[in-house]
């Protein structure tokens, strides 16, 4: 099978790393490890790059020993460059320290060190949601004046620039890959700024009549360490647009937002 993930990990977690591979390509995952991937006399760094430009996300294996690696940083670096959902898996309870606090505060993770076979298949889920969301794009966007294709989201939107409500200096930019299975929502949002790149999973899409509701998930920092957090998006269905309100439920924040998106 062709990889969907590349799999980043310290060398001292080559086991578990195995272990994540092994777990997602069972579930039909595709993955690239370099201990098996890259073949004898090859470039090393020319193989992880050209592997990290060819995935749809990257795996992040998230231990005490990744906290302290260098490698993995150079690896997240290339990920955010390509603009490629980074997605941490903890396999040891330990939170990040340092850069990785940095890069990783926005990031959704899966703990998989309670019940390692629910954080494996929902991880599995997850990729294979920006799969299925990258593939379902139509080839003509749906019209307007037509209620049933209008109802059918499956595909790529985009919104105009947003103005941050809490730093009205810095702008952002919503792409979502959607697909809609019945009244179901999947998929993916990805908040790209002038310098950094977060992908998040869809979770809990719902669409009734003219309204789509889901959420997302990440972690902030606060003086009591890192606290996750969920963003809420309700959205109206008019012609070919859905008008979104976002808010989330930091309880330093909530500031409500509205914007359109409409098909890329």
């Amino acid at each position: 099978m062709g990889a969907l993930v590349f799999i980043s990990h310290s060398s001292q977690d080559h086991g578990v790393a195995v272990s994540v591979c092994e777990a997602l390509e069972r579930r039909g995952v595709g993955c690239w490890l370099a201990s098996r991937d890259i073949s004898p006399g090859d470039n090393f760094q020319e193989a992880i790059v050209t592997a990290i430009s060819s995935v749809r996300a990257m795996v992040l294996v998230f231990t005490g020993s990744a906290n302290n690696s260098d490698e993995i940083k150079k690896e997240i670096a290339l990920a955010s460059h390509s603009h490629l959902a980074v997605i941490p898996v903890r396999v040891e309870d330990v939170l990040p320290t340092g850069a990785f606090l940095y890069e990783l505060s926005t990031r959704q993770w899966i703990d998989a060190f309670d019940d390692w076979d629910v954080a494996m298949s929902r991880l599995a889920d997850q990729i294979g949601g920006m799969a299925r969301g990258s593939a379902a794009a139509p080839a003509v966007p749906a019209s307007p004046t037509d209620p049933a294709a209008a109802r059918n989201l499956s595909g790529k939107w985009v919104t105009s620039p947003l103005i941050n409500p809490y730093d009205r200096n810095t702008t952002s930019t919503l792409h979502f890959e959607l697909e809609q299975s019945g009244d179901a929502l999947f998929g993916t949002v990805r908040e790209k700024t002038d310098v950094s790149a977060v992908v998040r999973g869809i979770q809990g899409g719902q669409i009734k009549g003219d309204t789509v509701v889901f959420y997302t998930q990440g972690v902030t920092t606060s003086g009591n360490g890192m606290q996750p957090y969920k963003e809420h998006y309700h959205g109206t269905l008019k012609g070919g647009a859905i008008e979104f309100i976002r808010q989330n439920d930091v309880a330093t924040g909530g500031l409500p937002e509205k914007f359109t998106a409409t098909r890329e």
